[in-house]
């Protein structure tokens, strides 16, 4: 339930042009920056699609395209959340919803701007992926997005958290 919460306010913000919904100036001045507890550090806030910290999270989703493409399966499951779990799925679920393919062409697109909620910044990344399945040898065009989140605690200890990892992609047929 929180997930589909999460997606409708991203996408929310992503079609109204990343703007605030009406009514939402109490949300938006609390989703900026606070203080944290170490001093002088900050929570990470807000950032422009042009931000390096945008630009590392389409890095990553290049990278998860590149594992796919190579067939190391094991390194793109582990750039999921929670070291793959994130899938909710196994590995070996993961590697064989993509070995049907005899041909997997994706294109990774452009960033959002990155917005922070409950404590963690989320990116969508968007991609588009040509498909041919390897039995049917039928082919598909899919669009849509990655989704992409990490924490914005500076005081974060844990590199798993720290950097973007993926918790959703919704990329489909067009029809």
């Amino acid at each position: 339930m929180r997930f589909s919460v999460v997606i409708s306010l991203i996408s929310a913000l992503v079609v109204a042009g990343c703007s605030a919904p009406e009514g939402a100036a109490n949300n938006q001045q609390m989703a900026k920056a606070p203080e944290a507890a170490t001093p002088g550090k900050k929570m990470l806030g807000d950032e422009p699609a042009s931000s390096p910290s945008a630009i590392a999270a389409k890095e990553t989703v290049d990278r998860y395209f590149s594992f796919i493409r190579a067939g190391d399966y094991d390194k793109a499951y582990v750039l999921w959340g929670d070291r793959g779990g994130d899938t909710r799925g196994t590995l070996k679920t993961f590697s064989d919803g993509f070995k049907i393919y005899s041909v997997f062409e994706p294109v990774t697109g452009e960033p959002t701007a990155i917005k922070m909620t409950d404590g963690k910044q989320y990116i969508l990344v968007t991609a588009t992926i040509d498909v041919k399945n390897r039995k049917k040898g039928t082919t598909a065009h899919r669009e849509g997005v990655v989704m992409l989140r990490r924490s914005a605690d500076p005081t974060e200890t844990d590199p798993e958290k720290k950097e973007w990892r993926i918790w959703g992609v919704d990329i489909r047929v067009k029809n």
